[in-house]
C-alpha cells in the first residue's frame, strides 16, 4: 500500500529530531529509523494498528520508543497525520482533521 505523510507529520518528525539531537545525535538517528520502520510496516500490514476514539483514525506504537504514529487508511494509501511522544495528550479532533 502507498504511504503519504501530510505536512504536519513531516513537521512532527522534524521537531522530534530537533529536540533529540542536542541530547544525542545517534539516539535521534535510532528514533528516526524506528519511526520510519514503523511507518513502512503500515504499508505492508495496514490493519496492524488499533482504532482510536476518532472516526477513521488509527494509531500504532513505535517499537522500542515511546512514539505514536496516527494515521488514516484509504483504499489506496496509508496517510500519516501525526507522530508524537506517548506522554503527550491525545491529539484533538481538530488536530486530526481530514487531510
Amino acid at each position: 500500500m502507498k504511504l503519504r505523510l501530510i505536512p504536519q507529520a513531516t513537521q512532527d518528525l522534524h521537531d522530534i529530531r530537533a529536540y533529540l539531537v542536542p541530547h544525542s545525535s545517534s539516539g535521534a538517528e535510532h528514533v528516526r529509523l524506528a519511526i520510519e520502520s514503523t511507518i513502512d510496516l503500515l504499508a505492508l500490514f495496514p490493519g496492524i494498528a488499533r482504532n482510536t476514539d476518532i472516526e477513521d483514525v488509527r494509531v500504532i506504537l513505535v517499537t522500542s520508543y515511546p512514539y505514536l504514529v496516527y494515521h488514516r487508511l484509504t483504499k489506496k494509501e496509508v496517510v500519516v497525520i501525526h507522530v508524537r511522544h506517548s506522554s503527550r495528550d491525545f491529539p484533538t479532533s481538530s488536530e486530526l482533521e481530514r487531510q
